[in-house]
């Protein structure tokens, strides 16, 4: 028979206010690679003038390959085999120190070779917020937890990015330097982060039969949620400052404008549970109805005061979804932890793969369209909202109620 996890009441029990500091603070570091390299890139383009367009943009990319399978392996096996606060650190000291690292190389070669290793012990980090929140609080408690988490993702991608603003000014190298931030999150973690007991363990006997874990098969349809959430908010944010550019929008208005959608973010994911029970099972429609507008209003702006309004409506839809389907997934399984863990693993890199396919998604629609204007991806984007909000609408059957647990047992899947 297998060991079983520590009841998570234990947990609850032991948990600090520090503790459940360094659990929200995790987040930090989701977007941290990105949020760092990206602003960045034309610096290094021009510190190394030999190296091509694709190596510097894989410089930012390349973590995502990465990140994702490590994700699934630590949802899916290296948490039934190590405690979660081990994990943490680890991938915290190995994200931290292979971020750091290339500002003391001198070729683009090696600063790929890094950024993968960055994208491993990020990886190693990605999912486990989630998983404990998930066993430490249940009900609307761990909604608001998840949407404070979300928050924190927000402002630290607003932060980070304007922090590589100022010190880019002092050469390429200061950028990876400000990876020194995730080693300062690894020493909280360290010092604040409860112990979380493996899912299961060995089996006592040799030959025992492992029982296998069961998953919800809807928690491939929140993975594809969250990879289409962020797919749409990488429309709007990866765009942003080119569109700025066309209304004339510049210095420091345009890194306001394209601080703004993490900035209301912020606001979206921390009030979360409140938005739940106001709209109860319609919140889901009623949130990409927000950011179709969001996008309608992206695509016809013609002055600041417009685009300000539209970051606003995009930060609603966006990160209010995000907390929403993190918790979905935890009531899919809570009564399997391990069954949870797992399936974090697979919905957290969703986050990842829509930023990844972004790109090429938007390549793809201009061409079959003929049409790559910034406006009418956008355009196509509140049409595409409107729609899906529409079936929500007539499909969703969740009532609005958080932490309660699924009521059918028969749509389980093995993984």
């Amino acid at each position: 028979m297998e060991m079983k996890q520590q009841p998570s009441q234990e947990i609850k029990r032991n948990i600090r206010p520090f503790a459940a500091f360094a659990i929200l603070l995790l987040p930090f570091v989701y977007t941290f690679e990105g949020a760092a390299i990206g602003p960045a890139l034309n610096v290094l383009a021009q510190a190394f003038p030999d190296a091509s367009t694709m190596a510097i943009q894989y410089v930012m990319n390349l973590p995502f390959l990465t990140v994702i399978p490590v994700s699934i392996v630590t949802g899916r096996w290296l948490v039934n085999r190590f405690d979660k606060k081990t994990l943490v650190v680890f991938g915290l000291l190995l994200y931290a120190i292979s971020g750091i690292l290339p500002g003391f190389v001198n070729n683009i070669e090696a600063i790929l070779l890094l950024r993968l290793l960055t994208g491993i012990g990020a990886g190693l980090v990605l999912p486990l917020p989630n998983m404990m929140i998930s066993e430490v609080w249940g009900g609307q408690a761990r909604e608001r937890k998840m949407g404070l988490a979300s928050a924190v993702q927000s402002a630290s991608s607003t932060a980070i990015s304007i922090i590589v603003g100022f010190v880019m000014v002092l050469g390429w190298r200061w950028v990876f330097y400000t990876f020194v931030l995730i080693l300062i999150v690894a020493f909280i973690a360290l010092a604040g982060l409860p112990k979380f007991p493996r899912v299961s363990g060995q089996a006592p006997e040799q030959n025992a039969p492992r029982e296998k874990i069961r998953m919800p098969r809807k928690v491939w349809l929140y993975a594809g949620l969250m990879c289409g959430n962020w797919m749409f908010w990488s429309f709007a944010i990866m765009n942003l400052a080119f569109f700025g550019a066309k209304l004339n929008i510049g210095g420091g208005a345009m890194g306001l404008l394209v601080a703004l959608p993490g900035l209301f973010g912020i606001l979206a994911a921390s009030f979360i549970t409140e938005y739940r029970k106001l709209f109860k099972r319609f919140f889901p429609t009623v949130a990409m109805l927000v950011y179709a507008l969001s996008f309608y209003l992206y695509s016809t702006a013609e002055n600041y005061f417009v685009l300000v309004i539209a970051s606003l409506a995009c930060a609603f839809g966006g990160f209010s979804m995000q907390p929403y389907i993190f918790d979905l997934t935890a009531k899919a399984c809570e009564s399997d932890p391990r069954a949870a863990d797992a399936a974090f693993g697979i919905v957290t890199p969703g986050m990842m793969v829509g930023a990844l396919l972004m790109p090429v998604v938007q390549a793809a629609y201009g061409n079959i369209s003929g049409n790559t204007g910034i406006e009418f991806l956008w355009s196509s984007c509140a049409v595409f909202l409107v729609a899906f909000a529409i079936l929500l609408a007539f499909t969703n059957k969740d009532s609005g109620a958080v932490g309660t647990p699924p009521r059918r047992k028969e749509d389980r899947d093995e993984v």
